[in-house]
């Protein structure tokens, strides 16, 4: 089999949402070529690493916090955007990040933390999505992202990354309920809140009647 080939069949069997998610990041990464502290050779950088993780996925470590070398802990849904600005700052090694590839506004969520509960919702994802390699994606990474949560040190610090809807509040509460007896720091951080406050200015200029909540 050829490179080409073995392309194809890697992103046919890509779920409709990290497919979204990876567009948006090498859409992104073009839109900062034009600031000149960004070049041709970091983009090239990057569409290598999306290129090696595409189609030589790393095995996930079942324990990342066993050696102890994380400082921070990142908790976002989808794709995890957070690791670009982290490898920026040299922080990749220091602050970990657990992403929820999910799209909680569909299918049940009640017991959710259990067995039967995640057998429910992959059983509607089966009887509703026409993707089964997203089904089956979800299946081998729910689990993985529960025990990682649940494997989080007490000194270790927690961000949340949340923005406002249904979605990603949903995933914010049922983190927080597996978080529920582990004395942790947890900070939850709303985007879109502080999206509107960096650029609250350009804004108003662009919408006269904006206010900032």
């Amino acid at each position: 089999m050829d490179i080409l080939d073995d392309i194809k069949n890697k992103v046919k069997d890509l779920p409709e949402q990290e497919v979204r998610s990876y567009l948006q990041f090498i859409l992104y990464r073009i839109a900062l070529l034009e600031d000149k502290e960004n070049s041709l050779v970091e983009l090239a950088k990057d569409l290598k690493e999306i290129f090696n993780e595409i189609l030589y996925p790393k095995v996930t470590d079942p324990d990342p916090f066993g050696k102890g070398n994380y400082k921070k802990v990142h908790i976002q849904v989808g794709y995890p955007f957070l690791r670009q600005p982290l490898k920026e700052l040299n922080l990749l090694e220091e602050e970990f990040i657990i992403a929820f590839h999910d799209n909680f506004s569909i299918a049940p969520i009640y017991s959710l933390d259990s067995e039967k509960g995640q057998t429910d919702r992959i059983d509607w994802l089966k009887n509703n999505l026409t993707n089964e390699y997203e089904v089956e994606f979800y299946k081998e990474s729910f689990p993985r992202v529960i025990a990682q949560l649940s494997s989080i040190p007490e000194n270790v610090p927690i961000h949340i990354w949340v923005s406002e809807n249904a979605h990603e509040h949903t995933a914010l509460l049922f983190t927080m309920y597996l978080l529920r007896e582990q004395k942790i720091n947890i900070s939850i951080i709303d985007t879109a809140k502080l999206y509107r406050e960096l650029y609250k200015k350009r804004l108003r200029g662009m919408y006269p009647y904006f206010r900032v909540k």
